[in-house]
């Protein structure tokens, strides 16, 4: 773990390496932390949300695991709406993709039918077939 090092800090990555150790598991598993409570824990507080990650101060990590403890069901219902929020997060910004790319498709339909405008109204509902077509 990185507070080996002097740092004072701990990571998921430190973690999880001695969480493979039967002592370590059966230490939090006296204070009913399973790993995934822990892997939780270090998802809430953002330390795994860049490429780098991120270490927490030891001291705030002793402080999580006791919180954690004294109601287990807490970090579950914390879990659960930030996994709501990442999927909500990630379905917006699809959302926002579609939409520039329709926006990108009228912008760029819209210039045909400009030019095309003073031409007849065969040539212009042929290309308005076209794109009805395309969209389909």
């Amino acid at each position: 773990m990185s507070f080996t090092r002097g740092e004072g800090t701990i990571t998921w990555s430190d973690l999880d390496v001695h969480l493979h150790d039967k002592r370590v598991r059966s230490l939090f598993k006296k204070i009913d932390l399973e790993p995934w409570h822990l892997k939780n824990f270090f998802d809430l507080i953002g330390a795994n949300d860049d490429e780098s990650e991120t270490g927490i101060d030891i001291d705030q990590f002793i402080r999580g695991c006791f919180r954690l403890r004294c109601s287990v069901k807490n970090i579950d219902f914390a879990a659960s709406r930030h996994d709501e929020a990442e999927y909500l997060g990630k379905r917006l910004n699809e959302i926002k993709e579609c939409l520039k790319q329709v926006q990108n498709a009228v912008v760029q339909s819209q210039a045909p039918l400009l030019r095309i405008d003073q031409q007849s109204g065969d040539a212009l509902r042929s290309h308005w077939n076209s794109l009805v077509c395309c969209s389909v």
